[in-house]
Formats: C-alpha cells, sequence, structure tokens
C-alpha cells in the first residue's frame, strides 16, 4: 500500500485510484474490514483532490461503517468533529 500512497503522493491520482479499486475486492475477499476502511478512506482522498465530493463523500459514509463493524477506536473522535469544545474543560476521571 505504501507504494500506491507514493503514487497518489506524486500526482498519478488515477494510477493510484486503480491500485484501491484492485485492492478493494482483495480485502473483502479475505474478510479485512479494516483493511476495506483503509482503502476505501485513500480512495477518498483521492476523489476529494480531484474535486468529486460526493464520491468522496460516498467512500467516507462506508468508511464510517466499516469502523463501527470493526468497533474502531477513534471512532468516536473521527465522527464527533462537529461538537463544539471548549478548549478550558477537561473531563476528569473519577479517582
Amino acid at each position: 500500500m505504501t507504494a500506491i500512497r507514493v503514487d497518489a503522493g506524486l500526482g498519478d491520482r488515477g494510477r493510484a485510484l486503480d491500485y484501491f479499486r484492485q485492492a478493494l475486492p482483495i480485502r473483502r475477499e479475505v474478510g479485512d474490514r479494516a483493511g476495506q476502511a483503509v482503502t476505501r478512506y485513500n480512495i477518498a482522498m483521492i476523489h476529494r483532490a480531484d474535486g468529486d465530493l460526493d464520491q468522496a463523500i460516498g467512500e467516507l459514509e462506508h468508511v464510517v461503517d466499516l469502523d463501527r463493524q470493526v468497533q474502531h477506536p477513534d471512532l468516536d473522535d473521527a465522527t464527533n468533529w462537529q461538537k463544539p469544545r471548549n478548549p478550558y474543560t477537561r473531563t476528569m476521571t473519577p479517582t
């Protein structure tokens, strides 16, 4: 996957997108939901970079669904970005 990211980072997003699309059914076949989420996220970022926001959003919706299935620990932080946060308050844990 690192080589694919290099292709995308160097501007060959079309080639990277092709590789990600080839990887997705393989990850699905072996049951790698976390890997599917990563691959779909990378696809979404390519669509975003190309200005195709509807496609990017569609991929990100799949990412959230897959992350829920694998109970990804960062999901709460990643999906709660819209909630206002007060930087001067902290959550205290009971001792």
